[in-house]
Parts: C-alpha cells; structure tokens; sequence
C-alpha cells in the first residue's frame, strides 16, 4: 500500500494506522476517522515541543540572571565620588535632594513662576499668581518660534530667576518647534564639534537671539546696585521651558 500524504507530523505512525485499519476493517476509512487520527498523533508531540521550547527558554533566562548577579557582585566599587564628596562637601546621598537645595523656600518659588507662565499666553503673568516678593524686570516674546520668557528678581532672597514657558497644547508653532528633533552640531559657545542639540529647541533659543538677549539682561540687572543682588541666578521651566532652561544653564 502506497504511504499516505498528508499533515501527519510522523509518517511512520500515520502508515502504521492505515495499515491496522485495513488489515482490521473491510472498508475504507472515513475522512473524519483520519481527522481523528491526526489530532492523536500530531497533537502530543506539537505539545511536547512546546513545552520543550519553553524549558529552554526559562533555562536560558535563569542562566542569564545568574551570570548577571555574578558580574555586578564582582565589580569593584567606584571610590571616585567618595573622593570626591570627602573633598568638596558634596550632596550626602541620605539627605532628600529638596532638604539639599540651598533654600526649600526657593525651589517653591520656581514652581509657582513656572506655573505663572503657563498661565498666560505672550503677556506677563498677573500679580496675583505669580509669587509674593517678586518683581518682574524683562519678559520677551519671540513670535518667529513663539517662545517666552520672563526675568524676575526675589525682593526676599535677592537672586534672579529666569523662567520659560510651556508647551501650549494648542499651539502649533510649539508643536513644529517640539516635532523639529533633528540633531544638529551645537551652537553652544565653547561646546565640542561632537556635541549636538535638537534643532527645534536650539533654534529657538539660540539661532533667534533670545539666549544672549537674556544673557545681556542679567547682566544688566547684575550691575544694577540699587537691587542688593546677591549674584545668584536660577533658571527654570516647565516641559518645553525646562529644556530651554538646561541648554541656558550650560
């Protein structure tokens, strides 16, 4: 009898039952008989190969596990921080990083400016929200990128503080400024030609101008001796602000 073709996973077996069935059976058999067949025959096995699989696969995480709990148990630690810290004071890990900040006073007052600022759109922020004690100097409003900030001064602490805006949700020109995230080579005075920046928010900080126009300002307002500033300037911004606001800090 010619072997039968068919989906059976092992052909010996299926022939096997053909074989049985005809030397047992007078008839033929049925196409459901055969369906019946395959499921018994190929469906252990497909199973038993699954199960196999995922053995080799749960070994194989465990393994990795293992080796990896032994190379980071085996890497020496870095005293270089330690050396560091011992040496210039430096932030005491067990303290909260808010306890650390030179005023906890002051790192409210940058939350409440930056809340400010988004609570208007290219106008100064009210009094009333913004602060108490503060006076603000120098707001600008770049409409080529619409991009704001505001330069105000703690008649308390005696600092300035630099605050950008948000990301207005339904501006567009924020949104093509945000959507602009090519990498472009740094404009950054001083920066190494390796470094690059995200050409929409390079762009409109500092291939607009408004980066040295705040950096003139504070200058002014630092040589300005009838505000009794203490020389400290801080610089803030909420999502799109706070990227403006490393980029100026560097």
């Amino acid at each position: 009898m010619p072997h039968v073709r068919g989906a059976f996973p092992k052909w010996d077996e299926a022939n096997t039952y053909i074989h049985t069935y005809i030397n047992t059976h007078t008839s033929i058999p049925s196409a459901n008989e055969l369906r019946i067949c395959h499921s018994s025959i190929s469906s252990r096995p497909r199973i038993n190969r699954i199960m196999t699989s995922l053995q080799h696969i749960l070994k194989i995480i465990c393994c990795s596990i293992v080796l990896a709990c032994i190379f980071l148990a085996n890497v020496p630690p870095d005293k270089s921080n330690d050396k560091q810290s011992s040496t210039n004071n430096s932030r005491n890990l067990e303290t909260p990083f808010a306890d650390q900040f030179p005023d906890r006073s002051i790192s409210h007052d940058l939350v409440k400016l930056c809340y400010a600022m988004g609570t208007t759109s290219n106008t100064i922020p009210d009094d009333n929200v913004l602060p108490p004690n503060f006076t603000t100097h120098y707001y600008v409003d770049k409409t080529s990128t619409d991009t704001q900030a505001m330069i105000a001064t703690s008649d308390v602490n005696n600092y300035i503080a630099i605050v950008f805006r948000n990301t207005e949700p339904d501006n567009l020109d924020d949104w093509k400024t945000n959507l602009n995230f090519s990498l472009e080579r740094s404009q950054i005075p001083g920066s190494s030609s390796s470094v690059k920046l995200h050409n929409g928010y390079q762009g409109a900080l500092i291939g607009n101008g408004l980066a040295s126009e705040l950096d003139n300002k504070v200058r002014d307002l630092l040589g300005d001796s009838s505000l009794n500033l203490n020389g400290q300037v801080y610089i803030t911004g909420n999502s799109m602000g706070g990227t403006y606001s490393l980029m100026l800090g560097v």
